[in-house]
Parts: C-alpha cells; structure tokens; sequence
C-alpha cells in the first residue's frame, strides 16, 4: 500500500487520495507517509488534501499539518482550518487566532460569523 501511495504521489494522481483514506484508518500505515507528504499532497489537489486530513485529524494532528504548510500559499492552511472547524470547533483552538487573520484576508465577509461561532481567540 505504501509503495503504490508513494507512486500516486510522485504521479501527481488524485488517486492518492483514495489509498490514503484506506491506509490512515484501522492500522494507520500510512500516517507517517501522510506527514512528510502534505504540501505534495495539496500541490496535487488542495481540496482533496484538506478533505483527508480533516477526516484524519486524529492521525495527522492539526500541528502537524499547520507546520507542513509553513511556506505554503496561506489559503490552503485558511481552508484546512475553516473545514476543520466546521468538523469540531475546540481541536483547532490553539489556531483561531491565525484564523482570525486569515479570514480578515480571504474571506472578510465571513469573519464576523467565525468571530461570533468562536470563543477560542483573546480579545486583546
């Protein structure tokens, strides 16, 4: 399973995705892949990718994935933190203020709604 993920990777295939799904449940073997894979991953498809490591958040923690997007076009770790929000609102907690910023500059018509559905920024 991981030598065929690893292709897919190096392809560029969506298909990726496919096997990372079945190799990040159960035994998780394909975690560590996952890990050392997220920026590759987003490049191939970045709403794939953040539909995965939310699902997966649990595996490939939300640090994890903040890191690997360090240097990366903000709007992918903006999406991955608005999806992962949406799917449980306190394991993003320690990024909401990065998403206040984030929201102010690609989606400031939605910032007073993330503002009022989150009680985990200060308010300084």
């Amino acid at each position: 399973l991981q030598a065929a993920t690893r292709l897919y990777r190096d392809l560029g295939s969506p298909e990726v995705f496919g096997l990372l799904r079945l190799g990040l449940v159960g035994e998780k073997t394909l975690a560590g892949f996952a890990r050392e894979s997220i920026r590759r991953l987003f490049e191939i498809d970045d709403h794939e990718a953040c539909n995965v490591l939310v699902e997966h958040y649990s595996v490939v923690t939300v640090r994890i994935v903040v890191e690997g997007l360090a240097g990366c076009d903000n709007r992918w770790k903006h999406e991955y933190l608005k999806r992962l929000f949406a799917k449980d609102e306190v394991v993003g907690a320690p990024y909401h203020m990065q998403m206040v910023e984030l929201y102010a500059e690609y989606e400031p018509q939605a910032l007073l709604n993330f503002l009022h559905a989150s009680e985990r920024y200060p308010l300084q």
